[in-house]
């Protein structure tokens, strides 16, 4: 439901802040008239309790200055890994550090530190008086990790949020495609004529029809999607590339469907892209 809520959002011209351990709440909230901060309890592996203390830490000390220092303040009775690294996936701490992979990488470290500097603490400050970079009281560096390429980065977001929230997997090949397959989806008019697109495939799945299997998708380029189908003969023999989230380019014939009162696509080639490069 949240999906389809946040699709119709985007259509009435609203637009979405990333969640963000340092000014995200539980819930959604109103920033202006057209724009709305995502809430922090609609990521998977988040908890209202654990919420709670983020936001009780941050209204105590302030914004977090980095993953070791939000670990080390909202404290592990209140944390667990699987929290922290939903709300990376989610893309919560991007206005810290950009590199998600480091991050990721890098929770363990982090949870070290906080039973570090609370140990410390319990010891009355005794660490704290050692001098030196040795000092436990310095912050680590992130584990220094490559960036995820746009594919990866959506891909775990979708793990947590559900969809993809920040971008759109199109991106990743939007130049090259847009060199031969130049008509875009939302461009499209109810004139029975063959036509080459390409995007993404989502909500796959195969009904029985009348004269066999047919697979039912939608195929969305950012600009649009379409209700797409494929009958069994031409699926079949291409079954490896009509997939969830998988980039496809096709050739179709695009007609205004009544009953939803909405284009559909009646695909009769598919393409993934090095066989469209080939061609």
């Amino acid at each position: 439901k949240l999906k389809v809520l946040f699709e119709d959002a985007h259509k009435m011209g609203l637009s979405f802040e990333l969640p963000d351990v340092n000014r995200s709440n539980y819930r959604f909230e109103p920033v202006t008239d057209t724009v709305i901060r995502y809430g922090l309890g609609a990521i998977k592996g988040t908890g209202e309790s654990a919420i709670a203390a983020i936001t009780e830490a941050r209204k105590e000390g302030g914004a977090f200055t980095s993953l070791f220092d939000f670990c080390n303040r909202v404290g592990r009775a209140n944390l667990n890994k699987r929290t922290v690294e939903a709300l990376i996936k989610a893309g919560a701490f991007d206005s810290i550090d950009m590199n998600r992979a480091a991050l990721i990488a890098s929770i363990d470290l982090a949870f070290e530190y906080a039973v570090t500097q609370a140990a410390n603490a319990n010891q009355g400050g005794l660490f704290d008086m050692l001098d030196g970079p040795g000092s436990s009281t310095q912050e680590p560096a992130l584990v220094n990790t490559l960036p995820w390429g746009i594919k990866q980065r959506l891909t775990e977001e979708k793990t947590a949020v559900g969809f993809f929230l920040s971008g759109h997997l199109f991106d990743e090949g939007v130049h090259e495609i847009r060199k031969f397959v130049r008509t875009r989806i939302d461009d499209l008019v109810d004139s029975r004529d063959s036509v080459l697109l390409a995007g993404i495939v989502s909500d796959f799945r195969v009904i029985n029809g009348r004269s066999g299997r047919l697979a039912l998708f939608k195929l969305d380029d950012k600009t649009a999607s379409i209700d797409a189908s494929a009958d069994e003969k031409l699926w079949g023999a291409q079954a490896q590339l009509l997939k969830d989230d998988a980039l496809i380019i096709v050739q179709g014939t695009p007609r205004f469907d009544r009953f939803s009162g909405g284009m559909r696509l009646n695909i009769n080639q598919i393409w993934d892209l090095p066989m469209a490069r080939c061609r």
